[in-house]
């Protein structure tokens, strides 16, 4: 991130809490997930990664953000092996860590389909008639992942990288799946960077939104650092240092219900 991106994420305004007496470095795994997470060290490294490390700075601490598998990602912060925390993970994927005690995102699945093949799909049971392409190792809630187990032959998983969601749209494309199954604000962010005008979301009620949490070492280090980034969010939300970093992304607070 150039000096003047740096200065605007972190600047004084996220005064979240008083230093400690000692720096450390918080060590952030994850996969590929834009916007939550991007590329690291890039002008936009997504709207968790620009929390993070505002509120690491304001408590004299700095962030050493990776990309990862998120299976690995998830072990490696479960023990504290090189890792401390994983962002952007729903209760099922780290059932062990200790998570922040209010979300920090709500990530909505949805179904996608090329314009040319768009099924109809009025209930879950039908989903499982269809050819579904998905990501390996990510959690899409209880029902759906257990629909996928259950109809191993018509599901197709690719390997979670940072490529993961243009691999499935190719799938479509050349008609090996019917529909694939993404976070609404990834698959968003991807379909226009690609600039594929031929792939678009599935119009279904039974998906339902699950909120993702900053997941990190059962132990007391990931205890202190949960209650850092607790703090450090409320305090970005009244401030509307929040608001901000979001706007980056064109997002909004996932907290504030719609009119």
């Amino acid at each position: 991130m150039g000096a003047k991106g740096w200065a605007w994420v972190v600047g004084v305004s996220l005064c979240f809490l008083s230093a400690p007496s000692r720096s450390e470095t918080i060590v952030v795994l994850s996969d590929y997930w834009y916007p939550y997470n991007g590329e690291p060290a890039s002008e936009r490294e997504g709207y968790m990664i620009d929390l993070l490390r505002g509120i690491a700075k304001s408590n004299g601490h700095s962030i050493d953000y990776r990309l990862l598998d998120w299976e690995l990602a998830l072990k490696r912060t479960e023990t504290g092996q090189d890792g401390d925390c994983v962002v952007g993970a729903i209760a099922s994927d780290a059932p062990r860590h200790v998570r922040t005690a209010a979300p920090w995102g709500s990530s909505q699945n949805r179904l996608y389909a090329h314009t040319d093949r768009m099924p109809s799909i009025p209930n879950l049971a039908a989903l499982g008639r269809l050819r579904i392409g998905a990501v390996a190792d990510y959690s899409y809630g209880d029902a759906v992942d257990a629909l996928l187990a259950g109809h191993p032959d018509m599901v197709t998983r690719v390997k979670s990288s940072r490529k993961a969601f243009p691999s499935l749209a190719m799938r479509l494309v050349t008609k090996k799946v019917d529909v694939v199954i993404e976070d609404s604000n990834v698959a968003d962010a991807s379909i226009a960077e690609m600039k594929i005008r031929s792939i678009r979301p599935v119009s279904v009620d039974f998906l339902e939104a699950d909120p993702i949490f900053v997941a990190c070492t059962p132990n007391t280090r990931g205890r202190t650092l949960i209650a850092q980034f607790d703090a450090g969010l409320s305090k970005a939300r009244q401030s509307g240092e929040l608001e901000k970093i979001l706007a980056r992304y064109a997002l909004k607070d996932w907290a504030v219900k719609s009119p």
